[in-house]
């Protein structure tokens, strides 16, 4: 009987990390230039052993707005599926390639976005994580528009199926960059904000805290005002911590009037409020604190603001490994 034909894969790949540049110095009578290149070879000839590779596994993956706490839980043990349809199961890992290529925009391409974050490892059980020196919780942060390339050529990380086998693509919360400044009192003062007291009331910052002070007849009391290009129509998230003997009233004035669920007065505690600001809310964008009781001192620190959701984000991920 004539023999059949039997396709038998076969994997060469290479690594080819590289950063070009040129440094310049204009000086009154010439230039000084820095004109370089550093470039790491490495060729993966098919095989198990050191230097080698036999299986490989790529995709594109979304996570959306809608779910920003999504997860992509990839199991590296008999979980994943390559090109020609054959169950993998990674016994070492040799390279790994994650590129957050940003938000979709519709047209092909994507915009990158401060706060757009990619997460890689830290997976709730059954971790992969010998390329984190097996550290189950540590999470490697791949910024928007960012890439993260990671090789092992000669032993590669290990992959134990069952106990060791799950690595997470995740990202924690798809909310924008931070809008608040100085909302640590770090500086020790006032930076970034308006005192604007009332009566015998006092504002200043003590131990990296901001004091809002009652007295008989006045109130502890600051704004500070951010930008409408900054704060657009959307959804937004405002998170702060208060101490004290006192409450304090936090609220997001648009054009004289908060959002909801935005002005209220908060006891001592961490507190996390979610408002919108809707296409009707005019130009004016101020945060106001201020205390609520007389002869009494409020403690806040802490203060976070950010855009809840800035939209999906998609990456693409690129593993390289062994299956013995």
């Amino acid at each position: 009987m004539p023999s059949e034909d039997v396709m038998t894969s076969a994997l060469a790949s290479k690594i080819r990390p590289t950063i070009v540049w040129e440094y310049r110095d204009a000086l009154d009578l010439s230039t000084v230039t820095d004109d370089e290149s550093r470039r790491l070879v490495t060729d993966l000839a098919n095989g198990t052993g050191e230097n080698q590779a036999n299986i490989m596994w790529h995709d594109r993956r979304l996570v959306t707005a809608a779910t920003p706490d999504d997860v992509l839980n990839l199991d590296l043990a008999g979980g994943l599926t390559d090109v020609f349809g054959t169950t993998l199961s990674f016994v070492k890992i040799k390279a790994m390639l994650f590129i957050n290529r940003g938000i979709p925009n519709g047209s092909g391409g994507w915009t990158t976005a401060l706060g757009a974050d990619l997460l890689i490892g830290g997976a709730s059980a059954n971790q992969f994580d010998t390329f984190v020196n097996a550290s189950g919780t540590a999470k490697i942060v791949v910024p928007s528009g960012g890439a993260l390339l990671m090789s092992a050529p000669v032993d590669g990380w290990a992959v134990t199926a069952g106990t060791g086998d799950i690595l997470l693509a995740s990202h924690s919360s798809l909310r924008g960059p931070q809008l608040i400044v100085n909302g640590d009192f770090a500086t020790g003062d006032l930076t970034g904000w308006t005192d604007v007291s009332i009566g015998d009331g006092s504002s200043a910052v003590v131990g990296n805290l901001l004091e809002l002070t009652a007295g008989a007849a006045g109130l502890g009391k600051v704004f500070q005002d951010l930008s409408l290009e900054d704060m657009p129509e959307g959804d937004y998230v405002m998170e702060f911590t208060v101490s004290g003997a006192d409450s304090c009233r936090v609220f997001f004035e648009t054009s004289g009037i908060p959002p909801n669920a935005s002005d209220a007065v908060y006891a001592a505690g961490t507190h996390s409020v979610e408002f919108s600001i809707g296409a009707l809310a005019g130009s004016i964008r101020r945060l106001w604190l201020e205390n609520e009781g007389l002869n009494e001192v409020t403690e806040v620190d802490n203060i976070s603001l950010r855009e809840q959701a800035l939209g999906d984000i998609e990456y693409d991920i690129v593993l390289i490994g062994t299956d013995a």
